[in-house]
């Protein structure tokens, strides 16, 4: 299992909306999957970045290089040689100072539910994607973003073939719900049977992660994880920024979910290295 000196294990941040940050476009429904290939070195400068910063979690910029996103985009040929790359990029970066862990994350737009394929589909795809990270030689796997305890489930059945640690993270509507409609304490109810490694939330304002922290940390025993967005969903890209929070208030809610036992803490999409630093002088 990861384990940190410190107790709480620092995730990296965004990486989609830091490339735009950084002038790299990420179009959507690619996103930042082609920057890869076509800027790979600010890729693996981001991901230096937040291991300056103080991350021991790096995620591979996979989110969206599942060989069922690059069919769409007329790209399977590239399929492998995308994320080998990814993985390379985020392998070179972590050095001996992070583990690296394989982002998977819904087949669909991770804000749509209501897409969400059949079962066949759903389980084929994960398993091929995941599949090809750990062959390719990732240290755990991050289940991220996924907004509906289907697929949620099917992807995590599949990265359990495997014998590495498995992350697994929903997005929130709000408070208590799943995008798809799902009350926080079913969520609960399948950790408890499923008992990933660390069951996390992630891309919603922190207030809306704390207060789901707090209830699942009342229901179960598992280590929790969280990292929250600093924006909205929405605009050309997927996510429109926001002056909701600096660096240094997001530096806050890390430092708080850190001293209630969390696991792990990080950012997801508009936060970048400055957001995640903090969380080291906060937990201190």
């Amino acid at each position: 299992m990861l384990e940190s000196k410190h107790g709480t294990l620092k995730l990296d941040g965004a990486m989609g909306t830091e490339l735009w940050r950084r002038g790299v476009p990420t179009p959507l429904p690619l996103w930042s999957a082609a920057a890869n290939v076509k800027h790979p070195d600010v890729v693996e400068q981001i991901h230096r970045d937040y291991v300056r910063a103080g991350c021991e979690l790096i995620t591979t910029n996979t989110f969206r290089t599942s060989l069922y996103t690059m069919e769409r985009a007329g790209l399977t040929e590239a399929w492998q040689a995308w994320n080998r790359q990814a993985v390379r990029l985020a392998r070179r970066a972590a050095g001996h100072d992070a583990w690296v862990l394989g982002s998977v994350s819904t087949l669909e737009d991770c804000y749509r539910p209501d897409l969400v394929p059949d079962a066949f589909t759903v389980r084929s795809y994960h398993r091929a994607q995941i599949d090809l990270l750990v062959e390719l030689g990732v240290d755990g796997l991050l289940l991220e973003t996924f907004n509906s305890l289907r697929e949620l489930d099917a992807a995590y059945k599949e990265a359990r073939r495997h014998l590495l640690p498995v992350l697994a993270s929903v997005v929130l509507r709000d408070e208590s719900h799943l995008y798809d409609g799902m009350d926080v304490s079913h969520l609960a109810d399948w950790a408890r049977r499923a008992r990933p490694d660390v069951l996390c939330v992630n891309c919603a304002p922190p207030s809306i992660l704390d207060v789901a922290l707090l209830r699942l940390r009342r229901q179960l025993d598992l280590p929790l994880g969280a990292y929250a967005n600093v924006g909205r969903p929405g605009g050309e890209m997927g996510f429109e920024f926001t002056h909701a929070c600096t660096p240094v208030e997001y530096g806050v809610w890390l430092a708080r979910w850190a001293r209630l036992g969390v696991k792990i803490v990080g950012g997801c999409c508009g936060t970048t290295p400055a957001y995640v630093a903090s969380v080291r002088a906060g937990s201190a």
